[in-house]
Parts: structure tokens; C-alpha cells; sequence
């Protein structure tokens, strides 16, 4: 989730990940870290950090899914 567009072209070069797109890769981030959070007792500090930084900017796509995230935490 905090990776940098630029960070990711590098990441993501010549492997089958760009299809999702920069967004696309960040709410499937999102989504596995609902799926993880939702599963576990005591959320990891680090992982709760990340979905609550996401930015409000963000593409609406993005968003909503790290809201979601979010939503599934058992706190």
C-alpha cells in the first residue's frame, strides 16, 4: 500500500502484475489485508498503520477497499 508509482513500474517490470495497474494492485493489497485482519485476534500494528494511512486522495477504487479492510478488523 505504500509503494510509490515508481516503485512499482520497478516492481512490477515485465511481470504479469502491471495488468492490474498501480490502483488495481493497491485494492488487491487492500483486500488481502481485510482477508488477514479478519482472521486474526490481534492485528499487527503495522498492517493497521497501513490501511489507516491510506490517503484520502487515493483513486475512489482504492479507497473503498482499504475502507473495507478496515471494517474487518475485530477491535
Amino acid at each position: 500500500m505504500r509503494m510509490t508509482p515508481a516503485e512499482w513500474d520497478l516492481w512490477t517490470r515485465g511481470s504479469a502484475m502491471r495488468r492490474a495497474g498501480y490502483a488495481g494492485f493497491k485494492r488487491n493489497v487492500a483486500i488481502a489485508i481485510g482477508n488477514w485482519l479478519s482472521s486474526v485476534d490481534e492485528p499487527p500494528d503495522e498492517a493497521v498503520a497501513v490501511l489507516r494511512g491510506a490517503p484520502a486522495d487515493e483513486e475512489p477504487l482504492v479507497r473503498e477497499h482499504a475502507a473495507w479492510a478496515r471494517d474487518q478488523l475485530r477491535m
